[in-house]
């Protein structure tokens, strides 16, 4: 299994202007890593030039032995094994969902195709066109074309951003499952603390084209608080065991809690369940709506 390494250098045009950017990192193979910042950081950016549609202006990058990019040579998007799943959807428009997914599969195995529909809820509509789709349907039908090209490297651009919550929730299991099962890489940009908690293990974080934080979500998101004392509602996201006690990952709105609870208590609660957190000081109190 081969790793991902960049280290690229290019002037990024927002904005706010013309500013560098630069990262120099690695990714591991089976890894699921989440690019954070701001608009404009340059997260998408960076998954263009891993997928062949920019290139940078200097450095390299290079999957496992081979050179995809260095000095004069740049192979094309077509030769690197990239799945990219845009924001906008990108569907062949004159295309049924499931000649979609045979074009990307390059009809190897119907059988495979025809799982893949069911897996991602989409069977009924394999002989529909993307204008007969609403957004939320076009988006699975871009997920599912991505996945059925059974890429080494999937980079996924706000990818589940049109879908409702539970949905979503189920695709980000199938999406996990999948990466399990591939031991492909994954990139994920999102703004949804909720998503990158779920689905990554190590987050970059982006300002103005500059690496400026790098570690678990908790690590990197998690907000220092201040005392006083707030209730709020959200969506519990994982509940893991943490020795004596349960750890359970919240998120509330645009942020994430961690706490413990006891055992017992954790039995009670189910993943994608509404929740009450009441924050006192550095605590927090998880109890049932």
């Amino acid at each position: 299994m081969n790793n991902l390494h960049l280290d690229i250098h290019t002037t990024m045009h927002s904005a706010q202007g013309a500013m560098p950017l630069q990262l120099k990192t690695e990714f591991s193979a089976g890894s699921i890593t989440a690019l954070s910042g701001d608009s404009g950081a340059g997260k998408s950016t960076v998954l263009h030039m891993i997928a062949g549609l920019k290139a940078p202006e200097h450095g390299e990058i290079r999957y496992g032995d081979t050179v995809w990019f260095a000095g004069k040579t740049n192979i094309p998007a077509r030769q690197r094994s990239v799945g990219l799943v845009f924001q906008d959807y990108a569907l062949f428009p004159n295309m049924s969902v499931h000649e979609q997914l045979s074009y990307a599969q390059h009809q190897r195995s119907p059988k495979k195709v025809d799982a893949l529909l069911a897996q991602m809820g989409l069977s009924q509509l394999a002989e529909r066109k993307p204008a007969q789709l609403s957004g939320g349907q076009q988006q699975r039908v871009a997920l599912a074309r991505a996945l059925a090209a059974e890429p080494q490297i999937l980079l996924l651009d706000e990818a589940l951003s049109a879908l409702d919550r539970q949905l979503r929730v189920e695709l980000q299991q199938h999406l996990l499952d999948w990466q399990r099962e591939s031991g492909a890489i994954v990139i994920v940009v999102s703004h949804d603390l909720g998503e990158i908690f779920r689905l990554a293990t190590r987050v970059l974080k982006l300002e103005h084209g500059q690496l400026i934080a790098e570690g678990s979500p908790a690590e990197v998101l998690l907000p220092q608080r201040a005392s006083g004392r707030l209730q709020l509602t959200g969506t519990l996201l994982a509940i893991e065991s943490a020795g004596v006690a349960a750890l359970v990952t919240i998120v509330c709105g645009n942020e994430i809690i961690a706490t413990l609870v006891n055992p017992d208590e954790a039995k009670c609660y189910s993943i994608g369940q509404m929740v009450a957190v009441t924050l006192s000081g550095a605590s927090a109190a998880v109890s049932k709506i």
